[in-house]
């Protein structure tokens, strides 16, 4: 699973809009609909930031890109 997938993908879990989660980022929502689908590349800083907004750790969304 990429990086953009393992986002989708707990967003959605926890039932958060794409526009929720570009707002708590301070992003638009067409920024992080790049992410999410590997149109963009993400920086580990990027990755730090949207853990922290999505209130799990990094080693939760590793283990969920692992899975």
């Amino acid at each position: 699973m990429t990086a953009g997938q393992t986002i989708k993908q707990i967003r959605r879990k926890q039932k958060i809009t794409q526009l929720e989660l570009a707002n708590r980022l301070q992003l638009t929502q067409s920024a992080l609909s790049h992410y999410e689908s590997d149109k963009r590349k993400i920086s580990i800083d990027l990755i730090k930031h949207i853990t922290t907004a999505l209130g799990i750790t990094m080693n939760d969304f590793f283990a969920t890109m692992d899975s």
